[in-house]
């Protein structure tokens, strides 16, 4: 008799258990929770009441949250249990009238979630999902948790299977002139920078345009004030890769100033190797004007390797990541960056 099918029936038990054992990593020995057999949910669900299967879905949400997933990656899984949470309890009445939740399509979802942070789209997801489970019969709770758990444990072998890579720590935050120029009617009044964001705070003075004079601080003296902020989704301290994050800018300043009137930009860029910024150098404008080429929204930067560069023989990577402010107008040729530098803290595991 040949061996092959015993061969075979072995190889596949191989990669069920492979499989599911990285999908476990996400809900520890919670084996039933990595199932991706919508049966096995549903059998353990007939067993339970709606409390029960209320409470381990939030178990299971706040254990992907914790499963080296990014905020992309937690978006997209957000966007997916919407859909069904939207298909079993499609009545926004459930929902305090929020006829948002209800909505079929998955892109709806995406966009909701693109513009919040980790934490909200989380507590939106946890608050939906105890509305649904309140409002269904029982017969209906527990098709909505085999689905939700099945799309849930899907999510976690996916993230499971992203490639472990290199630790990169934040070694420094420093402050850099790139473009400077003796002559400049600019003051800078505070510069802060942590990995969490920060802020810078510049006073453009009278460069000779304006009466009375170049540079002249005082009650008669034209000036624009303005604060620079930028604040990141996660705390930036530890990366590895793939995880991803979010640099949100904004600038606040006096209003319209006679004579100068200024309009400046600031940017998020990165290095392009180990962290890419996919909107890297476009202009956010403190007016936003499509003509000077401002984007708005959120600049999405992600480690985009799991290596180093010691693994082909060269040296390790110098991930940077800079959050610049440029383009006032006139004798005022300053490009200041708050640059945070990353130093290798840990290879791949061996």
């Amino acid at each position: 008799m040949s061996r092959c099918p015993f061969r075979w029936l072995l190889l596949g038990f191989l990669l069920y258990f492979a499989a599911t054992s990285s999908t476990m990593a996400c809900f520890g020995s919670d084996r039933g929770a990595a199932s991706t057999d919508l049966d096995d949910h549903l059998r353990w669900a007939e067993t339970r009441n709606g409390a029960a299967l209320s409470d381990n879905l939030t178990f299971k949400i706040n254990a992907l949250n914790s499963c080296s997933a990014s905020d992309d990656e937690i978006r997209d899984i957000f966007a997916d249990l919407s859909v069904v949470i939207a298909q079993h309890a499609p009545r926004a009445e459930c929902f305090s009238g929020d006829r948002g939740v209800t909505g079929a399509a998955r892109q709806p979802h995406l966009d909701w979630a693109a513009a919040r942070s980790r934490e909200d789209v989380l507590n939106n997801l946890l608050w939906k999902t105890s509305a649904a489970m309140a409002y269904l019969d029982r017969a209906a709770q527990v098709r909505f948790f085999a689905d939700m758990s099945d799309v849930i444990a899907k999510a976690a072998g996916s993230l499971a299977k992203a490639p472990a890579g290199v630790v990169w720590q934040l070694a420094n935050i420093t402050f850099k002139d790139i473009a400077p120029s003796q002559d400049k009617a600019l003051r800078v009044d505070d510069m802060q920078a942590d990995a969490n964001g920060g802020m810078i705070r510049i006073t453009a003075l009278n460069d000779g345009e304006c009466a009375p004079g170049a540079g002249v601080p005082g009650p008669m003296a034209p000036l624009q004030r303005f604060l620079f902020r930028w604040r990141f989704s996660r705390d930036v301290t530890r990366l590895s890769f793939p995880d991803r994050f979010d640099v949100i800018l904004s600038i606040e300043a006096d209003g319209n100033v006679p004579c100068l009137d200024l309009n400046p930009i600031m940017y998020a860029n990165s290095d392009g190797r180990v962290l890419v910024s996919k909107l890297g150098g476009s202009r956010f404008l403190f007016v936003p004007n499509p003509a000077a080429s401002h984007v708005g929204g959120p600049r999405p930067v992600e480690v985009a390797t799991p290596e180093s560069g010691l693994e082909r023989g060269s040296v390790a990577a110098t991930p940077v990541l800079q959050v610049g402010v440029w383009g006032f107008r006139g004798r005022r040729g300053m490009q200041l960056e708050a640059q945070y530098t990353y130093t290798l803290a840990s290879g791949p595991p061996r």
